[in-house]
This record gives structure tokens, sequence and C-alpha cells, in this order.
């Protein structure tokens, strides 16, 4: 334990001597430049805001679709795997996301290869097609999966009504009737300047930083994309069941309305996550597993959202245990704080603090947390704040987290 704090403290001093200087240019664009001299490689991470809030159900799955044609399609993807770099893209919950890593001796060619691949890409008919063809693929693989079929129909159920409720590859119907006009017209929508976000992670020289900046710099201004977070809350309890041949076990899923990444509460749900559902010593776990024998794989999930989320228990089992298992988890949930000791809450904490100090080693995560962070308002060196955050949560911070199960939940099986 006393390592894991020693490592912390050295991570603290680490990033706040490295902690990045955010500017924004001209257009809007905000650009981080994080340097890492000790590093051998450099890592570009972009973010472009509203992600599934530029899509609705007739065009839902075009985010996805544009970024492997854009990428796959590309001369850059062909050179920077001869120079043992890579480059990707998706689209994700809240934003369109690009990224690139380099080796520090290959950028200046990384940095050439990567103006054309964002201002002229090369959108061709036979990957669009074989990209488009591999997309309904997964959307077919799952459907045919319970596990993956249960997750997407639990996160529509709760989330009807918002664009958190569409799903990142889109539907089968939706993304058939998807052509290659729909990729051209959607691309320059994502590229407006003040909706765009870039960190850069790494050993770059100031020269070479100026000149990823005049690649940015020349995109259109634009205008800010404004994501819409004031769907209506959760007020009454929602229950449904839909039954599938195929799994031999029920898929239970509970969630509960929870904050948004900025909400001052978002650490200390991310503590009571991990708490009730983030191993195998988790209260979750030890209850329904070990003591109950409901079943082998139970936990909780908190995904950050830059507008409300869901604090979601999961577990497969036998569906005759479906109601005492959703019973069960309520009185976990309601009584986990009276018995939960100073050392459980220490040792929980550094294990977060562990897999974080392992995770943000990479110049790649430095650059993606930082413009993750960004993009939920919190600024591009929020990560040394998190960590802060985690470290001060105390047992009266998971009381108010512990607020959210008083609100109504979401029940879902997949029997």
């Amino acid at each position: 334990m006393r390592k894991l704090l020693a490592a912390s403290v050295l991570f603290l001093i680490s990033l706040s001597a490295s902690a990045g200087d955010t500017m924004t240019l001209e257009n809007g664009v905000t650009f981080t430049v994080i340097e890492r001299p000790y590093t051998e490689t450099v890592s570009v991470s972009v973010f472009i805001k509203g992600g599934l809030f530029r899509e609705n159900k007739t065009n839902n799955g075009v985010g996805a679709l544009t970024s492997s044609v854009w990428v796959k399609g590309s001369e850059m993807l062909r050179e920077m795997e001869f120079y043992g770099g890579s480059i990707g893209a998706g689209q994700g919950t809240d934003s369109f996301e690009i990224a690139f890593s380099s080796t520090a001796e290959y950028l200046d060619k990384a940095i050439a290869l990567f103006r054309p691949f964002l201002h002229s890409p090369e959108f061709r008919e036979d990957v669009f097609e074989r990209e488009k063809a591999i997309q309904l693929e997964e959307i077919k693989a799952i459907q045919d999966d319970p596990s993956s079929l249960s997750f997407r129909n639990f996160m529509k159920l709760s989330y009807e009504g918002t664009p958190y409720a569409l799903t990142i590859e889109g539907e089968t119907e939706g993304v058939e009737k998807l052509t290659l006009d729909d990729i051209k017209k959607f691309y320059p929508v994502l590229l407006q300047g003040k909706s765009t976000i870039v960190t850069v992670a790494g050993r770059i020289t100031p020269e070479q930083a100026e000149k990823l900046k005049a690649i940015f710099a020349d995109l259109p201004a634009g205008a800010e994309f404004g994501t819409d977070c004031a769907y209506p809350e959760q007020k009454e309890e929602i229950y449904r069941e839909d039954r599938d041949p195929r799994t031999q076990q029920a898929k239970l899923y509970v969630g509960y309305e929870a904050p948004e990444a900025a909400d001052p509460m978002y650490a200390a749900v991310k503590v009571m996550a991990d708490i009730l559902g983030g191993g195998m010593s988790s209260r979750y776990f030890t209850e329904m597993r070990k003591n109950r024998g409901y079943a082998y794989s139970v936990g909780a999930f908190y995904p950050s959202r830059l507008c409300k989320s869901r604090f979601v228990g999961h577990i497969g089992l036998e569906y005759a245990n479906v109601p005492e298992a959703v019973k069960t988890m309520e009185e976990i949930n309601k009584s986990f704080l009276d018995s939960l000791t100073d050392e459980e809450l220490t040792k929980v904490k550094n294990y977060m603090l562990g897999r974080l100090l392992i995770e943000t080693e990479t110049n790649s995560k430095q650059a993606w947390y930082a413009s993750f962070f960004q993009n939920a308002g919190l600024g591009s060196g929020y990560l040394t704040k998190y960590i802060e955050d985690i470290k001060a949560v105390d047992k009266d911070a998971l009381g108010k987290a512990a607020e959210i199960f008083s609100k109504p939940k979401t029940v879902y099986v997949l029997r």
C-alpha cells in the first residue's frame, strides 16, 4: 500500500510537470501539447464534439461507417504501418475520435501524411461497400450473441427518447440504406474548428507542434456543436423482459440514473461502482455468487458521459432467481455503507489508482484523457484533479453518491 501511495505521488509530480499547454486557435480549435521528452513516441488525439448526438434513427451508424471508410481507404494507413505507427478513427457516444501515433523519429513523415488525411480524404466506392458489409455483419453478430444483445437492449430501454438510446454501429435496416454520398456529406459537417479538440502527447519539438497547429488552423471555424443534455429524468420504474431461445440463462441488468462526468459526485460514483461490482472482492460478487450461488458472472459499471449516465448492476443467472437477485442487489446498494471499513475503502481507491497509473503510462492514453476531459467541460488537465478527487472520496461522499439508488430504476431481463 505504501509503495502504491508513493507511486501515486511520483505520478502526480510527473503530471504536474507535463500537464500540458492549452490554447485556442483563431478558428476555435482547442489545442493542447503535453511534452514527455523521456518517451520515444508521439500520440495525437482528436475529439470532435457530438458523437451520437449528431445521428438519428434514420442515419444511425453513419459515424461508425464514416470512420472506417475514412481510415481504410487512406494512404496514411498504408504508410504509417511501414513506419511503425498507427492511425484510427471511430464514433463514440459523445464525440467522433481520430488518433494517430508515431515514433519520434518518423513524426515529420506522419505529420506530412496527416494533412491530406484530414483535409482531402479519398472516400472510395470499393472501400465503402466492403466496410458497409463488415458493419452489417457486426450488427448481425451482436444480434446472435445474447450477452451483447441484452446489453444493447438494456441501453435502448434505459435511454429511450435520447441519443444514447442509439447504437454506435446502427441497425441493419438503417445501415443498409446508407450511401457513399451520406458519408461524403457527413464528413464536412464534422470538421468544424469550434467543435474540435486536439491533444498531442510525447516527444515533440516546438517546430513539429507548430506544423500540427497549422493543419488544424486550416479547418473552417464553423459553429460549435451544442449537445442538448436536457432530456427528462426517469420518473417511474421500468421493467421489461424479452425471450431468446439461444440463451441458457437469464441476463439481468438493473440501472439507475447517475451523474455526468462534470458532476462533483463523478469520482464518488466511480469509487462506489468498484466497491459494489468491481471484482471478485466486490459486494455483488461476494453476496450473489459466493454466498447465494446465483451466478458466475456479476458486476457493475458506470460509463463516463457528457450527459446523465447510468449506474448498472448486471448478472447472468437462472431465470427463477431474477426477482430475488433484484431484491438482493437493491439491499446491497442501500446498506453497503453500514459495513464499509476504512481499510476496504482505502483498498478500493488504491486499486483504482493503480489501474490508472498503469493505463496512463502511454502517450496515447495521456492524449486521450486530456481530450476526453476537455470535451466533458473539465479541462485538458483534469486528470491530475481526478486522481485527487478519487483520493478524497470518503464515506460522506459515498453516502451522497448512493442517493441515486432512491430514484426509479430500469430493470431489463433477457430470458
